[in-house]
């Protein structure tokens, strides 16, 4: 279940935005360098997690690279 090219799909990065995106509109008050980092820790999270995630729940790539941006 690997993503065989070295960054990525689309899919997987488009999902991983849209949690993003949600995650940060939905945080009480963020500051611009907490939002900075949360993205980074986030999209790291996504990036390292989401082989394992896919694999172990049986999920699409993108869906688990999703749901750890948002965990993250």
């Amino acid at each position: 279940m690997t993503d065989p090219s070295p960054f990525r799909s689309l899919d997987f990065w488009i999902a991983v935005g849209v949690a993003l995106l949600v995650k940060v509109k939905t945080s009480a008050s963020l500051g611009p360098v907490k939002v900075i980092t949360s993205m980074l820790v986030a999209a790291g999270a996504a990036w390292v997690a989401s082989d394992y995630a896919a694999q172990t729940f049986g999920v699409p790539l993108p869906i688990a690279a999703a749901g750890w941006s948002a965990r993250a």
